[in-house]
């Protein structure tokens, strides 16, 4: 572990470092390559469930969406009144890849495409910007096609029916009132 030693001597040498104890570490390597997999913090994309949920329980609180039955109601009041913000950015080599980015000064922008981010924020050709390279999460993405084009949408519920005998179906369900187009004067999208 070159890397780890090398930390410890940059903090030694700043005069940092407060004593060395022996740990043991369970260290992960990779199925493929057999390679050591070193954790590593990075900025993360997150939605604000609580503004997403407000009116999910206002809709359930007004009977405008009925739970059959009833007695399930309480549960999902019970996760929508304690969400958190759900982590919509993935690490992955394949997906729906994060509507941002990022020009050289470390500004970020968010829009369906990088024309659009252009011409929003006044951004001539001559500003690089990269596109974030994370992917949304499945469970996120998998809500896209409540957006189809404005000629189809009409053929389509939201939320997609769940068999009831489907106990996953009704977990699912509440992301899923999460995730159907609403407007709000509040952003959910926000980075950490």
């Amino acid at each position: 572990m070159p890397a780890r030693k090398a930390v410890v001597a940059a903090i030694d040498a700043l005069g940092l470092l407060d004593e060395i104890k022996p740990h043991d570490l369970t260290v992960p390597y990779g199925d493929r390559g057999g390679v050591v997999i070193e954790p590593m913090l990075t900025d993360q994309w997150y939605v604000r469930a609580d503004v997403l949920a407000k009116p999910a329980v206002e809709a359930v609180e007004n009977g405008d969406i009925q739970f059959v039955p009833k007695q399930y109601e309480n549960m999902y009041f019970s996760w929508m009144r304690d969400i958190q913000d759900w982590c919509i950015s993935r690490q992955l080599w394949w997906g729906h890849r994060i509507p941002a980015w990022y020009d050289n000064d470390g500004n970020v922008y968010v829009g369906r495409t990088e024309d659009e981010v252009r011409q929003e924020n006044n951004l001539g050709a001559d500003v690089a910007l990269r596109q974030d390279e994370d992917v949304l999460d499945t469970w996120f993405s998998s809500a896209l096609w409540t957006l189809l084009h404005p000629r189809l949408a009409g053929k389509y519920r939201c939320p997609a029916p769940v068999p009831p005998n489907q106990r996953d179906g009704f977990r699912l369900r509440h992301h899923l009132l999460l995730d159907c187009p609403h407007d709000h004067d509040d952003h959910a999208l926000h980075q950490r």
